[in-house]
């Protein structure tokens, strides 16, 4: 539904829809490596239901803008980051005009669109696995306001022109005069500025350069130039801001088009059939040798794989950020990539992100990628051949198998049945083709991957949870439990899982806080490849927002997706992705993960 500035153009018919791209992906959303419409998704919507959804978080209805305030705050959007556009390309179109246009704001994980007196505010959410997930929340006072997750979208956002993937869209509009309908031309960061921005307003210097934005009556000595604000021209009630600012559209531009690309080169390959040969860039997370001889995994910003090296292709270190041909194929029921020639070594970064997951939760949608539990060791613990341990946490959601190898060297000491432990890992699978959902385990791949939170012995006998909402040392049963273990509604203080706390306590365990053990620290920042797709989207829009320069023609940088690439460190010290040139020489039928320039 985020089209034209994103958002459905539902039932709107007398559109001239520009030539579809080339590139598209040409499998389906419902091939069961994607599984687009029901696989478990995790995003910032998602995350913000869970939390409305258990009390943690709410939001307030207010006047005509209705919950918008509320929801730009819950998912962090800068006000800065408004986009204002008059066009009516959109599924509440009827109500968007020049004197009432439709507000955007948006980040590096999620955009949301309001229009006043709208039934509806509509969000599209970048998801780790699925791409864009769209939704909508209704415009009228309740007492527990949910995100609704929304497939008619699809209609506009699954075509040509996001790659046949769900995506975002970014259209430029010319009037409607009557005599001639309205011409819709999809643009992106490839598109000159002449052609963008029709139907939008443009706030901000453009320069000498020229674009087609400010369109309307109250704005006939203006159009393609300069406007410092909106104020004025239409009645403010409701809206937060007075900017449509260049740079945030140009911003916008990069990761519309960013973000299709590396939805594309996601799906392509997952749904890439055995045999396929495929290339992949990405962060190390499992060395070689940790799960098995000649193994390793690999994650970006769409997903993890699990890597098998033949004896030519040498070794993996953990954090190496590499480059790997290879073909697909399975092992044990996980997707991997059989690599026969030595990784190419681009550099080496700290740890991604962890999904922080309940023992319960874990599953299909969080293979080879890194992830933290914790939980109660509620089975004997096994010496495994080689020097390695197995046994199994749970914290009540249920039990989730973890295989520590000799070659993470963590104590096995270390580990007591009846302990609470926290557990970083890479979530990995073993199983056969006639139970293809079972089998999950976690592999920590260090000793700093171990935290043990409470030991049998301890005073409480067994400790949940611990977060900087408990720090007092309650100890609790049951029932009662689950009240204390309750994420707070203090402001600044979150629980430590980014879901609801278990509903029920393994069997015969007693919880409690622990002081001593206080907050736990957030694991580093990922780096590299492993950032949000619409971060790595924003790489040279974002330098162009912060800084505002032009080049030395005045024209803001029209470089394509081909271009060559350039590693840059803005300055949250995240790198970027840089996509792959097709080499002269490979073979035809390559597919590649990245895709091609």
């Amino acid at each position: 539904m985020i089209g034209a500035g994103m958002l459905c153009a539902a039932g709107w018919s007398p559109l001239r829809l520009a030539a579809q791209r080339g590139g598209m992906f040409l499998g389906s959303a419902d091939d069961a490596a994607i599984a687009y419409s029901t696989a478990p998704v995790n995003n910032v919507v998602e995350d913000l239901n869970r939390q409305l959804q258990d009390g943690s978080a709410g939001l307030t209805f207010q006047g005509r803008s209705g919950y918008l305030q509320s929801a730009i705050e819950s998912l962090k959007l800068p006000i800065d980051s408004q986009l204002l556009v008059f066009s009516k390309t959109s599924l509440q179109g009827r109500l968007v005009n020049p004197s009432s246009p439709r507000a955007l704001f948006f980040n590096d994980r999620v955009v949301l669109a309001w229009v006043r007196d709208g039934d509806l505010l509509e969000a599209a959410a970048h998801d780790e696995k699925a791409g864009v997930v769209f939704y909508s929340l209704e415009q009228r006072p309740a007492e527990r306001p949910m995100f609704k997750r929304e497939f008619r979208c699809l209609g506009c956002h699954m075509t040509g022109d996001t790659l046949g993937v769900p995506g975002m869209l970014m259209f430029s509009t010319t009037s409607d005069t009557g005599d001639r309908p309205m011409k819709m031309v999809t643009t992106d960061q490839r598109s000159p500025l002449a052609e963008r921005w029709g139907g939008w307003f443009v706030t901000g210097d453009s320069g000498a350069a020229r674009h087609r934005g400010n369109q309307v009556p109250a704005l006939e000595g203006h159009p393609g130039g300069g406007v410092a604000s909106v104020a004025g021209l239409f009645d403010p009630d409701g809206f937060r801001g007075t900017s449509s600012d260049i740079a945030a559209l140009l911003t916008f531009s990069h990761q519309t088009q960013m973000i299709n690309l590396l939805t594309r080169a996601s799906w392509e390959a997952r749904a890439a059939e055995v045999g396929t040969r495929v290339r992949v860039r990405g962060l190390v997370t499992a060395p070689s040798g940790l799960l098995a001889t000649g193994s390793a995994v690999v994650q970006d910003a769409t997903g993890g794989i699990l890597v098998r090296l033949g004896d030519e292709a040498g070794s993996l270190a953990l954090g190496q950020l590499v480059e790997l041909d290879g073909t697909r194929s399975t092992k044990a029921g996980m997707l991997s990539l059989r690599v026969t020639r030595p990784a190419m070594v681009l550099g080496s970064q700290g740890d991604p992100d962890p999904l922080r997951r309940a023992t319960g939760a874990l599953g299909e949608s969080e293979e080879a990628l890194l992830v933290i539990a914790r939980g109660l060791v509620s089975s004997a613990v096994s010496k495994l051949g080689g020097g390695g341990i197995s046994f199994t946490i749970d914290d009540g959601s249920g039990a989730l198998r973890v295989t520590i190898s000799a070659g993470a060297a963590i104590a096995a000491t270390s580990v007591q049945r009846g302990a609470w432990l926290e557990l970083r890992g890479v979530l990995g699978q073993e199983t056969t083709g006639k139970e293809p959902l079972r089998g999950y385990r976690l592999w920590p791949r260090t000793a700093a991957d171990l935290r043990v939170i409470a030991t049998p012995g301890s005073a409480a006998g067994a400790v949940c949870c611990t977060s900087a909402d408990h720090p007092t040392g309650q100890v609790a049963t049951g029932a009662a439990s689950q009240a204390a273990l309750a994420p707070s509604s203090v402001p600044g203080r979150q629980p430590v899982l980014s879901r609801p706390h278990p509903t029920t306590q393994p069997a015969g365990v007693t919880a409690g806080i622990n002081p001593a053990t206080g907050p736990v620290a957030k694991p580093p920042r990922g780096a590299g490849l492993v950032v949000s797709g619409m971060g790595l989207a924003a790489m040279a829009a974002l330098l162009a927002w912060f800084t505002r320069r032009r080049g030395p023609d005045g024209l803001p940088d029209q470089g394509g997706v081909g271009a060559p690439a350039v590693e840059a460190e803005p300055s949250d010290g995240l790198p970027r992705l840089s996509l792959l040139r097709a080499e002269v020489g490979d073979p035809p039928e390559e597919r590649r993960i990245l895709p091609p320039t």
